[in-house]
């Protein structure tokens, strides 16, 4: 039986390694910084240059040769797995094809009823507007502080949020004579009517408790 030879089970990259080991070694004898002064050290340079590049060019073959195996099997799980990604992508694409004329119309109508809400708005202020400055009487002011009151509501409504109307007291217009009440209803609570009162109030319907006028004597 024939004995195993010496390095019979070195792996390429252990012989890469120890060329490289080699020249490294003897590179740290020659190049200790000290200045090159004969042609004997230049030619010694020279030949631990070349020999550098021969065990760099072979440590590199020997990784190629390693790692192409790996290289196979890497290839071979791509390519497994391809037709499915490409699936995921076609199902992808189709979607938001089969998408888009929905939200773009979506998107279309959404600015559409923006644009009334502003035009809404600006000709709920340009009402209230023009009834302000023709005030002439009680019901004229009521009638301009009422459109006053629809402009800001529909400023909000076209800013996309709604009047801060709550709670559940419901205020009445109460049937007195020389006042100025204007409610902002709210909730479904009723309040008790009271006498003739001739204050000037602007209340807001917020709370949870009965609202009450007070009488004069």
């Amino acid at each position: 039986m024939t004995a195993p030879q010496i390095g019979h089970n070195r792996s390429p990259f252990d012989v890469a390694q120890d060329a490289v080991e080699t020249v490294y070694c003897e590179a740290q004898h020659w190049l200790d910084g000290a200045t090159v002064t004969s042609q004997a050290e230049a030619d010694a340079i020279g030949q631990l240059l070349d020999m550098a590049r021969k065990a760099k060019k072979a440590a590199d073959e020997a990784r190629v040769i390693e790692k192409k195996p790996h290289d196979d099997a890497a290839d071979k799980v791509q390519a497994r797995y391809k037709p499915l990604l490409a699936k995921c992508n076609a199902i992808a694409d189709a979607a938001k094809k089969a998408l888009q004329p929905f939200l773009i119309a979506q998107e279309a109508a959404k600015r559409e009823r923006e644009r009334i809400a502003r035009e809404a708005a600006e000709a709920a202020q340009q009402a209230a507007r023009e009834a302000m400055a023709a005030r002439t009487d009680l019901a004229s002011v009521e009638n301009a502080e009422r459109l006053a009151d629809d402009a800001k509501r529909a400023e909000i409504a076209a800013r996309g949020s709604s009047p801060r109307l709550r709670g559940t007291l419901a205020v009445h217009r109460l049937d007195a004579g020389n006042r100025r009440f204007i409610p902002a209803p709210a909730g479904n609570a009723k309040p008790a009517k009271t006498g003739t009162t001739t204050t000037t109030v602007h209340p807001r319907a917020c709370g949870e408790r009965e609202q009450h006028a007070p009488a004069l004597a």
